[in-house]
């Protein structure tokens, strides 16, 4: 796919700690290598996603969002880290250190603002489903994959994330 038609993937579960944030790593990180294209991952879940890269940027998306003046890739770019693939990745502010918090809005401006300039988005999805966050990811997203472990819990909490997008509109 071109850029500027951007194709969303929700890398997602409710359960915490089954390698959400690993398996969107490993993922974008064999996209960006293999289609040599413009690939961001997107940190929804204040985890760790950043880091895992060897370094945050101390540009986040709360910076990216408030900049009025963003229109170029480069100037997007200069919000996001890149790993040694070629994953860039836009991460969330700290937030021991800032009282700003997503919100639904903040995801739909963002989405329309790195649209333009990749064409895969990997989206590390918050735990909770029915918020207002994730309203505005699962109709954008075009994939969804649900990360699972072989531990009980996580095999349950899978299910119930199938159920509940099954329950609710999602099913395709």
């Amino acid at each position: 796919m071109a850029v500027g038609g951007a194709f969303p993937v929700a890398v997602l579960n409710l359960k915490g700690g089954v390698g959400r944030t690993a398996v969107l790593t490993a993922l974008g990180s064999t996209f960006a290598e293999v289609r040599h294209d413009r690939i961001v991952a997107v940190d929804l879940d204040a985890g760790d996603l950043a880091e895992r890269h060897g370094r945050r940027n101390p540009l986040s998306m709360a910076d990216l969002l408030a900049d009025p003046a963003v229109t170029q890739y480069t100037d997007v770019r200069a919000h996001t880290y890149m790993n040694s693939f070629g994953l860039e990745v836009l991460g969330l502010p700290d937030y021991a250190r800032t009282d700003w918090r997503l919100e639904r809005h903040d995801v739909v401006k963002a989405f329309s603002i790195l649209r333009n300039h990749y064409s895969v988005m990997l989206v590390d999805c918050a735990k909770a489903l029915n918020s207002g966050v994730m309203e505005a990811v699962l109709p954008e997203a075009r994939a969804l994959v649900v990360v699972t472990s072989t531990s009980i819990d996580a095999i349950r909490k899978t299910a119930t994330t199938l159920d509940w997008l099954c329950h609710n509109g999602y099913e395709h």
